[in-house]
């Protein structure tokens, strides 16, 4: 039997804790650090236990684009994600819904609201999502992902 490595144990550990920190400035644990662990399309929440289906999204769909304070991130689940994608594929390939649906909506409802500086993000002023005075986190779902895509400038 070969003799024991005493330092091999120190030597993986090391390495652990190496590739723990490499993971930790990814781009999907910083956002999972700023962002409430909350699909920004259905409002499923998630736990430690099934944060795994938990995405980022890019917003400008550019995977290169990752700034720290997380401005081109959302988190969607697998679904919202897909569909998120599924949408950009038929808008580059042509398709979409054509025009059926009309112009898009570009008014606001919910600006004059309390807390409309306090939008989850997408402009439509609905009141969710972080508290830029004091970064509180708030958890209720936002109003213009139970409403739909009406209230979304984009």
């Amino acid at each position: 039997m070969p003799p024991k490595d005493p330092t091999k144990l120190d030597r993986i550990v090391a390495e652990a804790r190496q590739a723990a920190d490499k993971r930790e400035q990814g781009y999907r644990e910083q956002a999972l650090k700023i962002y409430p662990w909350i699909c920004g399309r259905c409002a499923r929440e998630f736990t430690h236990a099934n944060v795994r289906e938990l995405t980022v999204h890019h917003r400008d769909h550019n995977h290169h684009n990752n700034p720290p304070d997380g401005s081109n991130w959302e988190l969607l689940c697998l679904y919202c994600h897909d569909n998120e994608h599924q949408k950009q594929l038929e808008l580059a390939a042509g398709g979409g819904d054509s025009g059926k649906r009309g112009k898009a909506a570009t008014h606001s409802p919910f600006a004059d609201q309390v807390g409309a500086d306090y939008c989850c993000g997408c402009g439509c002023g609905c009141g969710a999502g972080f508290s830029s005075a004091s970064g509180t986190k708030l958890i209720q779902a936002p109003l213009c992902t139970v409403l739909g895509d009406s209230l979304r400038p984009w």
